[in-house]
């Protein structure tokens, strides 16, 4: 029996985590490798591919959706749990991804993995998702080359960084802020109109990750400023909470299932009103201000984020894995 791993690329964040795993059960092919398209590179997992033995574990979804191509193609039936199915599509994208995708969902050999099961009633508005297909997996710590700080007040900076964040709300936030500097790594850098930020804000583009991480150890308190409800963030928020970081998110259901403690009825970071600058930045003077309430998130976060290992993730995805392979019909 093997386990067909589909990551991104040698430097991903989830190489290490693979690493751990039992080579002899774990098969991993990397789309990188060969230069392959999408498209080829899907065609040469099915074809690697046994029927009764193997599954095939797409971390991006849109892997999983190519390799399900490529098995219509070769007429194979392959196993695939697609991993990380989020919406962010609006218009003309979402129509055709509809059709695409629920060929996929319809299909009994194609099973998905979804961040937060909340949302799964929002998706289904769209795509025809079976409940017995689905898998929930909450983000957690991949990374095994970040080691738990203790806490400190930090440099005074306000970071945030990331693909799919509200720049605008952050640079205003900013603005209302002029006594207080704000860190801003963005990875679509080209995409913002510099006229448009603050004097109070330093930029950054695409970085290494050991980079990003520097500057997020650095700072006093962490933002994670989405730009709706769809889930996001999950990896800073954890690294925030092993660096002892204090969070400040965008209220919503996701985030909220990360940062509240239901054992200890504590919260392990603010929230803030989505859209609301106004908001972000009465939280962030707040929170600037006391530091034993930023001491107090990253006592709680902490202890949300270690129920979030790594170990429990595999566990978790294995197990359904092996169901599956189980699976005869």
């Amino acid at each position: 029996m093997s386990y067909i791993f589909v990551p991104l690329d040698k430097e991903h964040r989830i190489m290490n985590w693979l690493n751990t795993f039992n080579n002899d059960e774990c098969v991993f092919m990397n789309p990188k490798e060969n230069n392959d398209s999408m498209w080829k590179y899907a065609c040469r997992v099915v074809k690697k591919y046994e029927a009764g033995k193997d599954i095939v574990i797409a971390w991006q979804f849109i892997y999983g959706v190519y390799i399900y191509m490529a098995s219509r193609f070769y007429r194979k039936r392959v196993k695939i749990i697609a991993l990380n199915f989020i919406e962010h599509s609006v218009g003309w994208k979402t129509k055709i991804k509809v059709l695409l995708y629920n060929r996929c969902f319809a299909n009994k050999n194609f099973y998905t993995g979804i961040n937060c099961i909340e949302y799964l009633k929002e998706y289904k508005k769209y795509y025809k998702i079976y409940d017995d297909r689905v898998l929930e997996m909450p983000d957690c710590n991949f990374r095994t080359d970040i080691q738990e700080r203790s806490f400190d007040i930090g440099d005074g900076t306000i970071f945030c960084g990331g693909f799919i964040r509200d720049w605008k709300i952050f640079f205003n936030a900013a603005k209302l802020l002029p006594h207080l500097n704000f860190v801003a790594v963005i990875r679509n850098v080209e995409s913002i109109d510099k006229n448009e930020v603050p004097e109070n804000v330093r930029i950054y583009g695409p970085m290494p990750i050991a980079q990003f991480y520097v500057l997020l150890r650095q700072c006093s308190i962490s933002v994670i400023a989405l730009p709706s409800s769809v889930p996001n963030g999950f990896t800073v928020m954890i690294q925030s909470a092993y660096l002892n970081r204090p969070i400040i998110a965008t209220d919503c259901v996701a985030v909220n299932k990360l940062l509240y403690n239901q054992k200890l009825n504590k919260w392990g970071g603010a929230t803030y009103k989505q859209g609301d600058a106004k908001d972000l930045a009465d939280k962030i003077e707040k929170l600037y201000a006391d530091i034993e309430s930023r001491k107090a998130y990253c006592e709680v976060m902490l202890e949300n984020v270690k129920e979030r290992s790594a170990e429990a993730y595999s566990d978790r995805l294995l197990k359904f894995a092996d169901k599956i392979i189980a699976d005869k019909s």
